[in-house]
Protein backbone atom coordinates (compact mmCIF):
# COMPACT_ATOMS: atom_id res chain seq x y z
CA UNK A 1 0.00 0.00 0.00
CA UNK A 2 1.57 3.44 -0.98
CA UNK A 3 0.89 6.42 1.36
CA UNK A 4 -0.13 9.54 -0.68
CA UNK A 5 -1.11 11.61 2.08
CA UNK A 6 1.97 13.48 4.26
CA UNK A 7 1.03 13.52 7.74
CA UNK A 8 3.06 15.36 9.73
CA UNK A 9 3.32 18.98 8.96
CA UNK A 10 7.08 19.46 8.75
CA UNK A 11 6.97 16.82 5.84
CA UNK A 12 4.37 18.23 3.71
CA UNK A 13 4.43 17.85 -0.31
CA UNK A 14 6.31 20.88 -1.58
CA UNK A 15 4.27 22.20 -4.86
CA UNK A 16 7.47 23.29 -7.79
CA UNK A 17 8.53 26.84 -6.43
CA UNK A 18 7.06 26.97 -3.24
CA UNK A 19 9.06 27.59 0.27
CA UNK A 20 10.80 24.08 1.53
CA UNK A 21 9.87 22.70 4.95
CA UNK A 22 12.15 23.25 7.45
CA UNK A 23 13.62 20.10 8.81
CA UNK A 24 16.87 19.10 10.64
CA UNK A 25 20.00 20.44 8.62
CA UNK A 26 17.74 23.20 7.41
CA UNK A 27 15.35 23.89 3.94
CA UNK A 28 15.30 20.74 1.85
CA UNK A 29 14.66 19.38 -0.69
CA UNK A 30 16.51 20.45 -3.15
CA UNK A 31 14.45 20.56 -6.30
CA UNK A 32 16.84 19.01 -9.09
CA UNK A 33 20.53 17.29 -9.50
CA UNK A 34 23.26 19.86 -9.49
CA UNK A 35 25.61 20.53 -12.45
CA UNK A 36 29.32 20.02 -12.43
CA UNK A 37 31.10 21.11 -9.98
CA UNK A 38 35.14 20.85 -8.78
CA UNK A 39 36.41 18.72 -6.32
CA UNK A 40 36.82 21.44 -3.96
CA UNK A 41 33.35 22.14 -3.56
CA UNK A 42 31.81 18.70 -4.36
CA UNK A 43 28.12 19.08 -3.59
CA UNK A 44 25.37 20.74 -3.64
CA UNK A 45 23.93 20.89 -0.11
CA UNK A 46 20.28 21.36 1.21
CA UNK A 47 20.46 24.99 3.00
CA UNK A 48 22.13 24.51 6.61
CA UNK A 49 23.90 21.86 5.53
CA UNK A 50 27.99 22.51 5.66
CA UNK A 51 30.81 19.95 4.28
CA UNK A 52 34.00 19.48 4.72
CA UNK A 53 37.24 17.78 3.51
CA UNK A 54 38.46 15.41 5.91
CA UNK A 55 41.24 13.41 3.65
CA UNK A 56 41.57 11.92 0.15
CA UNK A 57 43.45 9.35 -1.61
CA UNK A 58 46.23 11.54 -3.20
CA UNK A 59 47.31 13.14 -0.04
CA UNK A 60 47.28 9.76 1.89
CA UNK A 61 49.19 8.54 -1.10
CA UNK A 62 52.14 10.81 -1.09
CA UNK A 63 52.18 9.15 3.05
CA UNK A 64 52.63 5.95 2.00
CA UNK A 65 49.02 4.70 1.21
CA UNK A 66 49.33 1.64 -1.40
CA UNK A 67 48.78 2.50 -4.91
CA UNK A 68 46.64 -0.24 -5.60
CA UNK A 69 43.89 1.12 -2.49
CA UNK A 70 41.76 3.18 -4.94
CA UNK A 71 37.99 2.82 -5.25
CA UNK A 72 37.30 4.15 -1.43
CA UNK A 73 33.78 2.36 -0.70
CA UNK A 74 31.65 2.18 2.42
CA UNK A 75 33.87 3.50 5.10
CA UNK A 76 32.58 3.16 8.87
CA UNK A 77 33.24 4.74 12.31
CA UNK A 78 34.95 2.86 15.40
CA UNK A 79 32.71 3.03 18.17
CA UNK A 80 34.12 5.91 19.75
CA UNK A 81 34.32 8.28 16.61
CA UNK A 82 37.71 8.57 16.69
CA UNK A 83 38.50 6.33 13.66
CA UNK A 84 37.62 5.61 10.33
CA UNK A 85 37.91 2.73 8.57
CA UNK A 86 37.81 2.25 4.89
CA UNK A 87 37.49 -0.26 2.40
CA UNK A 88 38.79 -0.05 -1.15
CA UNK A 89 37.17 -1.87 -4.33
CA UNK A 90 39.62 -2.85 -6.49
CA UNK A 91 39.92 -5.84 -8.65
CA UNK A 92 43.30 -6.86 -7.14
CA UNK A 93 45.32 -5.37 -4.17
CA UNK A 94 42.35 -4.23 -2.36
CA UNK A 95 42.53 -3.53 1.32
CA UNK A 96 41.27 -2.14 4.48
CA UNK A 97 42.94 1.12 6.01
CA UNK A 98 42.13 2.79 9.46
CA UNK A 99 42.51 6.88 9.64
CA UNK A 100 42.70 8.85 12.42
CA UNK A 101 40.71 11.79 11.82
CA UNK A 102 42.71 13.67 14.92
CA UNK A 103 46.14 12.80 14.32
CA UNK A 104 45.88 12.70 10.49
CA UNK A 105 47.94 9.52 9.98
CA UNK A 106 46.52 5.84 8.81
CA UNK A 107 47.52 2.67 9.60
CA UNK A 108 46.70 -0.44 6.77
CA UNK A 109 44.97 -3.26 8.66
CA UNK A 110 44.24 -5.65 5.16
CA UNK A 111 46.32 -5.57 1.51
CA UNK A 112 45.85 -7.71 -0.94
CA UNK A 113 49.45 -8.91 -3.06
CA UNK A 114 48.31 -8.08 -6.48
CA UNK A 115 48.51 -11.62 -7.12
CA UNK A 116 44.97 -11.88 -8.73
CA UNK A 117 44.76 -15.12 -6.86
CA UNK A 118 42.27 -15.45 -3.99
CA UNK A 119 42.21 -18.70 -1.31
CA UNK A 120 39.04 -20.60 -1.42
CA UNK A 121 40.33 -23.12 0.90
CA UNK A 122 40.17 -21.73 4.33
CA UNK A 123 42.82 -23.82 5.47
CA UNK A 124 45.11 -22.30 3.27
CA UNK A 125 44.10 -18.80 4.42
CA UNK A 126 47.01 -16.57 5.16
CA UNK A 127 45.69 -12.77 5.59
CA UNK A 128 49.68 -11.49 4.86
CA UNK A 129 50.21 -13.75 1.87
CA UNK A 130 46.50 -13.90 -0.11
CA UNK A 131 44.64 -11.36 -2.83
CA UNK A 132 41.50 -9.58 -1.97
CA UNK A 133 39.29 -8.52 -4.52
CA UNK A 134 36.13 -5.83 -4.41
CA UNK A 135 36.56 -5.05 -1.25
CA UNK A 136 32.83 -3.28 -0.42
CA UNK A 137 31.64 -3.00 2.75
CA UNK A 138 33.43 -2.41 6.08
CA UNK A 139 31.49 -2.53 8.96
CA UNK A 140 31.99 -2.08 13.03
CA UNK A 141 30.33 -4.96 14.83
CA UNK A 142 28.49 -4.28 17.98
CA UNK A 143 31.22 -6.31 19.85
CA UNK A 144 34.27 -4.18 18.54
CA UNK A 145 35.61 -5.83 15.60
CA UNK A 146 35.48 -4.59 11.81
CA UNK A 147 34.25 -6.93 8.70
CA UNK A 148 34.28 -6.34 5.37
CA UNK A 149 33.41 -8.69 2.25
CA UNK A 150 34.07 -9.03 -1.39
CA UNK A 151 31.71 -7.67 -3.46
CA UNK A 152 31.75 -10.81 -6.59
CA UNK A 153 30.42 -14.08 -6.83
CA UNK A 154 31.91 -16.42 -4.27
CA UNK A 155 33.03 -13.59 -2.11
CA UNK A 156 34.50 -13.94 0.91
CA UNK A 157 33.77 -12.41 4.47
CA UNK A 158 36.53 -11.20 6.61
CA UNK A 159 36.87 -10.06 10.31
CA UNK A 160 39.72 -7.81 11.58
CA UNK A 161 39.20 -8.59 15.64
CA UNK A 162 41.67 -5.86 17.03
CA UNK A 163 41.02 -2.83 14.02
CA UNK A 164 42.79 -0.34 16.67
CA UNK A 165 46.38 -2.22 16.63
CA UNK A 166 48.98 0.18 16.47
CA UNK A 167 52.79 -1.84 15.39
CA UNK A 168 51.34 -4.84 16.38
CA UNK A 169 50.03 -7.79 13.74
CA UNK A 170 46.30 -6.99 12.68
CA UNK A 171 44.62 -10.40 13.41
CA UNK A 172 42.06 -11.31 10.13
CA UNK A 173 39.83 -14.35 9.94
CA UNK A 174 38.20 -15.63 7.05
CA UNK A 175 34.85 -16.24 7.73
CA UNK A 176 34.35 -19.12 6.17
CA UNK A 177 31.26 -20.38 7.35
CA UNK A 178 29.18 -17.17 6.65
CA UNK A 179 27.47 -17.93 3.29
CA UNK A 180 29.83 -16.90 -0.14
CA UNK A 181 27.62 -14.04 -2.36
CA UNK A 182 28.67 -11.31 -3.89
CA UNK A 183 28.72 -8.97 -0.45
CA UNK A 184 27.60 -5.63 0.09
CA UNK A 185 25.62 -4.57 2.65
CA UNK A 186 26.56 -5.64 6.67
CA UNK A 187 24.60 -4.40 9.38
CA UNK A 188 23.58 -6.25 12.91
CA UNK A 189 20.47 -6.50 15.06
CA UNK A 190 19.65 -5.44 18.27
CA UNK A 191 20.59 -9.64 18.99
CA UNK A 192 23.66 -9.88 17.42
CA UNK A 193 22.19 -11.26 14.64
CA UNK A 194 23.87 -10.30 11.16
CA UNK A 195 21.68 -9.42 8.34
CA UNK A 196 23.54 -9.58 4.26
CA UNK A 197 22.55 -9.54 1.00
CA UNK A 198 23.95 -10.97 -2.60
CA UNK A 199 24.55 -8.05 -5.50
CA UNK A 200 22.82 -9.96 -8.35
CA UNK A 201 19.74 -9.56 -10.47
CA UNK A 202 18.44 -12.67 -8.88
CA UNK A 203 20.09 -12.21 -5.33
CA UNK A 204 18.78 -12.66 -2.24
CA UNK A 205 18.75 -11.63 1.40
CA UNK A 206 20.42 -13.59 4.27
CA UNK A 207 20.57 -14.01 7.91
CA UNK A 208 23.20 -15.37 10.23
CA UNK A 209 22.46 -16.18 13.76
CA UNK A 210 25.53 -17.24 15.75
CA UNK A 211 25.54 -19.79 17.76
CA UNK A 212 27.28 -17.32 20.82
CA UNK A 213 26.47 -14.01 20.78
CA UNK A 214 29.75 -11.91 20.06
CA UNK A 215 31.11 -14.46 17.72
CA UNK A 216 30.83 -15.19 14.31
CA UNK A 217 32.91 -18.92 14.00
CA UNK A 218 29.90 -20.97 13.95
CA UNK A 219 26.34 -20.48 13.55
CA UNK A 220 23.16 -20.60 11.39
CA UNK A 221 22.38 -19.11 7.96
CA UNK A 222 19.06 -18.38 6.51
CA UNK A 223 17.37 -16.89 3.52
CA UNK A 224 14.38 -14.71 3.30
CA UNK A 225 11.18 -16.55 1.12
CA UNK A 226 8.17 -14.56 0.65
CA UNK A 227 5.95 -16.58 0.72
CA UNK A 228 3.28 -15.66 -1.69
CA UNK A 229 6.66 -15.73 -4.51
CA UNK A 230 6.31 -18.70 -6.85
CA UNK A 231 8.35 -18.17 -10.09
CA UNK A 232 12.18 -19.59 -10.39
CA UNK A 233 14.64 -17.95 -7.49
CA UNK A 234 17.43 -18.97 -10.14
CA UNK A 235 16.26 -16.19 -12.63
CA UNK A 236 16.56 -12.88 -12.89
CA UNK A 237 13.34 -11.05 -10.87
CA UNK A 238 12.52 -9.47 -13.29
CA UNK A 239 12.69 -12.42 -15.98
CA UNK A 240 9.11 -14.03 -17.43
CA UNK A 241 8.22 -16.18 -15.15
CA UNK A 242 9.12 -14.17 -12.26
CA UNK A 243 8.01 -10.11 -13.41
CA UNK A 244 4.35 -10.73 -12.08
CA UNK A 245 5.15 -12.64 -8.93
CA UNK A 246 4.86 -10.72 -5.54
CA UNK A 247 8.03 -10.55 -4.05
CA UNK A 248 6.15 -8.17 -0.76
CA UNK A 249 3.82 -9.91 2.04
CA UNK A 250 4.17 -12.41 4.27
CA UNK A 251 7.42 -13.91 4.29
CA UNK A 252 9.92 -16.46 6.60
CA UNK A 253 13.33 -17.07 6.93
CA UNK A 254 14.38 -20.37 5.77
CA UNK A 255 16.95 -22.33 6.92
CA UNK A 256 20.39 -22.68 4.77
CA UNK A 257 22.02 -24.61 7.74
CA UNK A 258 21.63 -26.21 10.58
CA UNK A 259 22.51 -24.42 14.34
CA UNK A 260 25.91 -25.03 13.64
CA UNK A 261 26.67 -24.28 10.22
CA UNK A 262 25.99 -27.99 9.36
CA UNK A 263 24.77 -29.14 5.67
CA UNK A 264 21.03 -29.57 5.51
CA UNK A 265 19.75 -32.34 3.42
CA UNK A 266 18.74 -30.89 -0.45
CA UNK A 267 20.41 -27.60 0.19
CA UNK A 268 23.16 -26.99 -1.58
CA UNK A 269 26.66 -26.07 -0.25
CA UNK A 270 26.32 -22.46 0.68
CA UNK A 271 30.47 -22.37 2.20
CA UNK A 272 31.54 -22.97 -2.23
CA UNK A 273 34.09 -20.12 -2.46
CA UNK A 274 35.32 -21.68 -5.37
CA UNK A 275 31.91 -21.82 -7.29
CA UNK A 276 31.63 -18.13 -10.18
CA UNK A 277 27.77 -18.10 -8.96
CA UNK A 278 28.95 -18.33 -5.12
CA UNK A 279 27.74 -21.20 -3.20
CA UNK A 280 25.09 -18.91 -0.99
CA UNK A 281 22.97 -17.95 -4.14
CA UNK A 282 22.95 -21.64 -4.79
CA UNK A 283 21.79 -22.48 -2.01
CA UNK A 284 19.46 -19.99 -1.61
CA UNK A 285 17.95 -21.16 -5.01
CA UNK A 286 17.99 -24.75 -3.75
CA UNK A 287 15.42 -23.64 -0.97
CA UNK A 288 13.18 -20.92 -2.75
CA UNK A 289 14.46 -17.74 -1.67
CA UNK A 290 12.82 -14.92 -2.78
CA UNK A 291 15.00 -13.55 -5.84
CA UNK A 292 15.39 -8.91 -5.71
CA UNK A 293 17.08 -6.86 -8.55
CA UNK A 294 20.56 -6.33 -7.31
CA UNK A 295 19.80 -6.07 -3.87
CA UNK A 296 23.18 -3.43 -2.21
CA UNK A 297 23.18 -2.03 1.31
CA UNK A 298 21.37 -2.71 4.37
CA UNK A 299 20.51 -0.51 7.38
CA UNK A 300 18.02 -1.03 10.64
CA UNK A 301 15.60 0.77 12.60
CA UNK A 302 12.77 0.17 14.46
CA UNK A 303 9.20 0.91 13.71
CA UNK A 304 6.44 2.37 16.06
CA UNK A 305 5.18 -1.08 16.88
CA UNK A 306 8.64 -1.03 18.42
CA UNK A 307 9.82 -4.14 16.11
CA UNK A 308 13.36 -3.70 13.86
CA UNK A 309 13.21 -3.51 10.39
CA UNK A 310 15.43 -4.37 7.90
CA UNK A 311 15.97 -1.78 5.07
CA UNK A 312 17.48 -3.15 1.34
CA UNK A 313 18.14 -1.29 -2.05
CA UNK A 314 17.29 -3.31 -4.90
CA UNK A 315 18.94 -1.15 -7.24
CA UNK A 316 17.64 -2.93 -10.32
CA UNK A 317 14.44 -2.23 -8.93
CA UNK A 318 14.97 1.57 -8.67
CA UNK A 319 13.17 0.51 -5.22
CA UNK A 320 14.06 0.05 -1.11
CA UNK A 321 12.01 -2.56 0.64
CA UNK A 322 11.80 -3.04 4.04
CA UNK A 323 11.98 -6.14 6.34
CA UNK A 324 9.88 -6.23 9.67
CA UNK A 325 11.38 -8.32 11.61
CA UNK A 326 8.20 -9.82 13.27
CA UNK A 327 9.83 -13.04 15.31
CA UNK A 328 12.53 -15.23 14.61
CA UNK A 329 11.02 -16.98 11.82
CA UNK A 330 8.29 -14.49 10.90
CA UNK A 331 9.27 -11.25 8.28
CA UNK A 332 6.81 -8.51 6.86
CA UNK A 333 8.28 -7.37 3.65
CA UNK A 334 6.90 -3.60 2.38
CA UNK A 335 7.92 -1.76 -0.90
CA UNK A 336 9.59 1.69 1.43
CA UNK A 337 10.58 3.63 -1.85
CA UNK A 338 10.14 3.46 -5.05
CA UNK A 339 9.28 5.45 -7.96
CA UNK A 340 5.39 6.12 -6.89
CA UNK A 341 6.94 7.81 -3.91
CA UNK A 342 5.80 11.60 -3.70
CA UNK A 343 8.82 13.95 -4.55
CA UNK A 344 8.86 16.05 -1.32
CA UNK A 345 9.85 19.24 -4.09
CA UNK A 346 6.98 18.69 -6.14
CA UNK A 347 4.59 17.08 -4.65
CA UNK A 348 4.44 14.34 -7.58
CA UNK A 349 5.38 11.10 -7.64
CA UNK A 350 9.22 11.28 -7.67
CA UNK A 351 9.33 8.69 -11.15
CA UNK A 352 12.75 8.92 -12.97
CA UNK A 353 14.39 11.48 -10.96
CA UNK A 354 15.28 8.24 -8.67
CA UNK A 355 17.39 5.84 -9.84
CA UNK A 356 19.49 3.43 -8.75
CA UNK A 357 19.42 3.20 -5.29
CA UNK A 358 22.57 1.79 -3.73
CA UNK A 359 23.48 2.61 -0.17
CA UNK A 360 21.63 3.72 2.96
CA UNK A 361 22.30 5.44 5.63
CA UNK A 362 19.82 5.33 8.99
CA UNK A 363 19.72 8.52 10.85
CA UNK A 364 18.92 9.46 14.67
CA UNK A 365 15.62 10.98 14.00
CA UNK A 366 13.84 8.13 11.87
CA UNK A 367 15.48 9.31 8.66
CA UNK A 368 16.76 6.71 5.64
CA UNK A 369 18.95 8.36 3.74
CA UNK A 370 19.47 6.72 0.35
CA UNK A 371 22.55 7.08 -2.36
CA UNK A 372 21.94 6.75 -5.85
CA UNK A 373 24.81 4.24 -7.86
CA UNK A 374 24.52 6.79 -10.64
CA UNK A 375 27.22 9.20 -12.04
CA UNK A 376 27.34 12.86 -12.25
CA UNK A 377 24.87 15.39 -13.20
CA UNK A 378 22.53 12.94 -11.50
CA UNK A 379 24.07 11.26 -8.28
CA UNK A 380 22.38 12.48 -5.78
CA UNK A 381 21.55 11.28 -1.85
CA UNK A 382 17.84 11.14 -1.14
CA UNK A 383 16.01 11.73 2.41
CA UNK A 384 13.01 9.51 3.06
CA UNK A 385 10.43 10.57 4.98
CA UNK A 386 8.30 8.00 7.39
CA UNK A 387 6.74 9.99 9.72
CA UNK A 388 4.24 7.75 11.42
CA UNK A 389 7.42 5.11 10.99
CA UNK A 390 5.07 2.37 9.89
CA UNK A 391 7.93 1.25 7.55
CA UNK A 392 6.51 2.80 4.17
CA UNK A 393 7.60 6.39 3.22
CA UNK A 394 5.14 9.13 2.66
CA UNK A 395 8.05 11.29 0.34
CA UNK A 396 11.06 11.58 -0.18
CA UNK A 397 13.30 14.38 -1.24
CA UNK A 398 17.30 15.26 -2.66
CA UNK A 399 18.98 15.93 0.26
CA UNK A 400 22.41 16.19 -1.31
CA UNK A 401 23.68 16.62 -4.81
CA UNK A 402 27.17 15.42 -5.81
CA UNK A 403 28.93 17.20 -9.14
CA UNK A 404 32.57 15.84 -9.09
CA UNK A 405 33.19 14.42 -13.02
CA UNK A 406 33.07 10.52 -13.34
CA UNK A 407 32.02 10.20 -9.92
CA UNK A 408 29.70 8.46 -7.15
CA UNK A 409 29.45 9.13 -3.60
CA UNK A 410 28.90 6.39 -1.66
CA UNK A 411 29.36 5.11 2.25
CA UNK A 412 27.49 7.28 3.63
CA UNK A 413 27.13 6.73 7.50
CA UNK A 414 25.76 8.75 10.43
CA UNK A 415 28.34 9.21 13.25
CA UNK A 416 26.93 6.98 16.20
CA UNK A 417 28.31 9.62 18.40
CA UNK A 418 27.01 13.00 16.86
CA UNK A 419 23.50 12.86 14.96
CA UNK A 420 24.70 16.36 13.48
CA UNK A 421 27.36 14.49 11.70
CA UNK A 422 28.26 12.62 8.90
CA UNK A 423 30.83 10.75 6.91
CA UNK A 424 30.76 9.87 2.47
CA UNK A 425 33.20 8.77 0.27
CA UNK A 426 33.76 10.54 -3.38
CA UNK A 427 34.79 7.25 -5.44
CA UNK A 428 36.34 6.93 -8.78
CA UNK A 429 36.27 10.22 -10.05
CA UNK A 430 38.22 11.22 -12.99
CA UNK A 431 41.47 11.82 -11.98
CA UNK A 432 41.49 9.15 -9.36
CA UNK A 433 41.51 11.18 -6.45
CA UNK A 434 38.74 9.56 -4.27
CA UNK A 435 37.79 11.65 -0.92
CA UNK A 436 36.81 10.83 2.49
CA UNK A 437 34.00 13.86 3.42
CA UNK A 438 32.24 15.21 6.42
CA UNK A 439 28.80 16.56 5.94
CA UNK A 440 27.22 18.34 9.26
CA UNK A 441 24.19 19.42 9.66
CA UNK A 442 24.31 22.08 11.96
Amino acid sequence: MRKRVLVNAAVIAIGAGSSAAAVDGGPFPLPASTGVLTAGDPFLLSSGLTATLITDRHTLQARGLPATFGHWDMATFDRTSASIYVPTEVGSGAGVFRYDIQSGTFQILMKGNASGIRTTDPALFDPLDDDFAGLDPATATPFGSVLTGEERPGGRLFEISNPNADGRRVDVAFLANVPAVAHEGLRFDSHGNLYFVDEFDSGSVYRFVPRERGTLNAGQSFVLVVDAFAGNPAQAYNSAVNVTEPRAGAAHWQPLTDADGGALPGVADPFDFASKAGGGRRAADSVGGTPFGRPEDVTLTRLANGREILYFAATSEHAVYGVELVDDAVAMVRIFVDRDVIDLATGAAVGISFTHPDNLASGADGSIYIVEDQAVPDADIWRAIDADRDGVAEGVGRWISLGVPGAEATGLEQDPNDPHRFIVNIQHPTGGNDALWEIRTR
